[in-house]
């Protein structure tokens, strides 16, 4: 089984934070918010994954080039051109038609839905694409995708103008049939959602399905998403997202830190906080409550960092004060309505 993670995008509701680094490989406590997207496909034992890529695509062929933290292989795709979440899927044609079917994920927003029992779902109903979907408030925002009685979509996004029994929001996670590709349009750059799955919706009722998943889901668009997310993890612990927590120490709950991080023992610390690898905090410095220290930042003697991140090898001279910000090299990025 094959599987194509979305990476192509370029991230522009993060800026700046994205400016020289392509969203898929943002750090999340230590790891990059990509290998969310590689453990939803290892639990599922999907092995070979493609990515595709534009911005930056050269930050991502060299963070990919030894495959994944979980021992898959990756070939990762240049599109010159960003050619749509339909037009990535038609352009690996022969990679993901190659198996009986095949998973497409986003890589910039982070879920953990049951990808297996999706599959085995999908199988079974003979569908040509199976939607992922969370029952969410934020559907509303995005566009609820409707579905009938017995799980067939009737409606995206209020592009049919059908009512379901059910709705729900779409979180990026699809298993698809290679019979799809007999329903692509000849053009080379187009959206899935509205020139391939509304037309089969109209036309082949049925084949176009969904199942709901509990588990979280993450957008992370925004440099506020982006903050909100990190501190929901650290309060919540790794019971979703193990992978982002099986490489840290938990010093007490909610305080978790990378190997080599240094805490003076005269810091005060409110959690969540988290340390990333070699960071450095000094003296009698104030940390957290909702503290991302990212791995080689250094926190000087004095300095306050709380519901605020601080990006990897940032330096907070001592007495500063980082509050509500996500901190880069070069920028800041002011943050709304992520404190506890």
């Amino acid at each position: 089984m094959r599987a194509l993670v979305l990476a192509a995008g370029l991230g522009t509701r993060l800026r700046p934070l994205t400016e020289n680094l392509p969203k898929p490989l943002m750090p999340l406590l230590g790891r990059r918010l990509i290998d969310g997207a590689f453990a939803t496909l290892a639990a599922a034992n999907i092995e070979d994954i493609a990515v595709n890529a534009h911005h930056q695509a050269d930050t991502l062929h060299a963070a990919l080039a030894d495959g994944t933290p979980f021992g898959q292989s990756v070939r990762v795709v240049d599109e010159p051109t960003i050619l749509g979440t339909g037009g990535a899927i038609k352009n690996l044609r022969d990679f993901l038609g190659a198996s009986d079917l095949f998973v497409v994920l986003n890589g910039d927003t982070l879920s953990r839905p049951d990808l297996a029992g999706a599959i085995e779902r999908h199988r079974a109903s003979g569908a040509m694409a199976t939607l992922v979907l969370k029952r969410d408030p934020r559907s509303e925002r995005y566009g609820a995708v409707e579905v009938d009685a017995d799980g067939g979509v009737v409606d995206l996004a209020g592009l049919v103008g059908a009512t379901g029994v059910d709705r729900g929001l779409f979180i990026g996670a699809q298993i698809l049939s290679p019979t799809i590709f007999e329903h692509l349009p000849s053009d080379d750059v187009f959206c899935v959602v509205r020139q391939v799955y509304r037309p089969l919706v109209e036309t082949h009722p049925g084949r176009v399905r969904a199942v709901f998943t509990d588990g979280p889901f993450e957008d992370l668009g925004t440099p506020d998403d982006y903050a909100a997310a990190q501190f929901r993890l650290l309060a919540e612990g790794p019971a979703h997202f193990a992978e982002f927590f099986e490489d840290l120490l938990c010093v007490d709950d909610g305080f978790w830190q990378g190997d080599d991080a240094d805490v003076s023992n005269e810091a005060m610390i409110a959690t969540p906080v988290f340390f990333g690898a070699g960071a450095i905090v000094e003296g009698s410095a104030h940390i957290g409550p909702n503290a991302v220290v990212g791995a080689g930042a250094i926190v000087g003697d004095g300095a306050t960092v709380r519901n605020a991140i601080v990006m990897p090898g940032v330096r907070v001279v001592p007495g500063a004060v980082v509050e509500n910000v996500v901190v880069g090299e070069g920028y800041e990025a002011a943050l709304e309505g992520t404190g506890p």
